[in-house]
């Protein structure tokens, strides 16, 4: 297929590439800060009254009615009402119960949540300064660093004007399906370092959303100067269905019960072509699959419960072999490239590990957006495989599985 290309001039600078790359993000990071605690300074500010801040919730205290010593009115020693919530410090420091999200509610898929910190989740956003701080000083790096690694890879030496490429064909669309995992990934981290910061769930859900889609889009824009890569529309449909599906779970529930995974083991784990254009771990697809894990045990009906797992789950997904595998210029791409379908068992880590401390239940929380070796079946160019800890081929005798 011909790779149909658009061209548009744009005037270069003197200073190096990286510098404007570098400068363009700093400045789309700080804006979304900015604009974030803006957005939250004024949800406190309209949630909570002049009222309830000086006298707390009225059911921390006691009515007259029930203040009596044999049906007589009682009186405190400085004549204030009683209360029936101690008015101390800590109190004061979690405002009202009405400003946190109540643990029953804070779920995925019907089990417990856990926030990066700890903390309980909240209703009402009230900005967590040091938090802030700290958690955008790490994201701030996290981004500088993944950028060099990809400038490296895909963008050094290769500097020209921006144009569009379409490349629908590329890795027989195994791609694809990692521009949607990263979008709703950098969707997930970011709402949960924004609920550490102390914004209400839905607000970082919907800004961790916004954050994702245009990280993906910063890397696509960047794709767009580079000579043999150029920004690809599909890619970006893609990039956007992540972040939109992460939001689209937040507001319908029974899309919980689909969880997106990615699996990356290395092809020299197992015998595989390689791949032999310099690669990053997020474009070796060879050596990347990309699933959907479906909780079996949330959608059966109450009677059939007591005979699955709870932990288990079933799992469909997508790669490609032998992607980039041809080195020879005049042959077409990806001429060896097998599309690989997986259908498999896959576990429900939040279930399956065991509980610990905030910090632990957050990881193993999410951990589970990683899929790990289960049994499997692959279907590939005409050919049924069984594998025991899919992608690993173990022998045993004449026996391959």
């Amino acid at each position: 297929m011909k790779k149909l290309t658009y061209f548009i001039k744009i005037t270069r600078y003197d200073y190096p590439e990286w510098a404007q790359l570098t400068i363009i993000f700093l400045f789309v990071f700080f804006a979304f800060n900015m604009l974030s605690f803006s957005f939250a300074q004024n949800t406190s500010r309209d949630s909570i009254t002049a009222e309830t801040n000086q006298i707390g919730a009225i059911n921390n205290y006691l009515p007259l009615s029930e203040y009596t010593y044999a049906g007589h009115e009682n009186y405190s020693l400085d004549g204030s009402l009683p209360i029936t919530v101690f008015d101390s410090p800590e109190t004061n420091l979690i405002d009202s119960i009405n400003d946190f999200v109540p643990l029953s509610q804070f779920t995925y898929a019907g089990q417990q949540r856990y926030t990066l910190d700890g903390s309980l989740p909240r209703a009402v956003t009230e900005i967590k300064s040091t938090n802030l701080a700290i958690l955008s000083g790490l994201y701030l790096g996290t981004m500088v660093g993944l950028h060099i690694y990809q400038h490296n890879a895909w963008w050094k030496d290769q500097r020209r004007g921006f144009h569009f490429e379409e490349d629908w064909v590329s890795a027989l669309q195994a791609d694809k399906s990692g521009h949607a995992y990263g979008g709703y990934m950098a969707s997930y981290l970011m709402s949960e370092g924004l609920m550490a910061s102390g914004f209400d769930w839905n607000d970082a859900t919907l800004w961790g959303a916004v954050f994702g889609c245009v990280y993906q889009t910063y890397v696509e824009v960047n794709d767009g100067f580079a000579k043999e890569w150029g920004f690809s529309p599909s890619d970006w449909y893609f990039d956007a269905l992540g972040p939109l599906f992460f939001l689209a779970q937040h507001h319908v529930e029974a899309l919980q019960n689909i969880t997106p995974k990615w699996q990356y083991i290395p092809t020299t784990w197992y015998s595989q072509p390689q791949i032999v254009r310099p690669a990053t771990v997020f474009d070796d697809y060879n050596s990347s699959s990309f699933y959907w894990s479906l909780n079996v045990y949330n959608i059966l009906p109450e009677k059939l419960k007591p005979y699955w797992l709870p932990w288990l789950n079933i799992a469909v997904g997508y790669g490609a072999n032998a992607v980039d595998a041809v080195s020879d210029p005049n042959e077409p791409p990806d001429q060896l490239s097998q599309r690989r379908y997986i259908v498999c068992l896959d576990y429900d880590l939040v279930k399956l590990l065991p509980d610990g401390g905030p910090f632990w239940n957050w990881f193993r929380q999410s951990l589970d957006l990683i899929k790990f070796p289960a049994p499997s079946f692959e279907f590939s160019n005409g050919i049924t495989r069984f594998r025991l800890f899919y992608p690993f081929h173990l022998h045993l005798g004449s026996l391959k599985f």
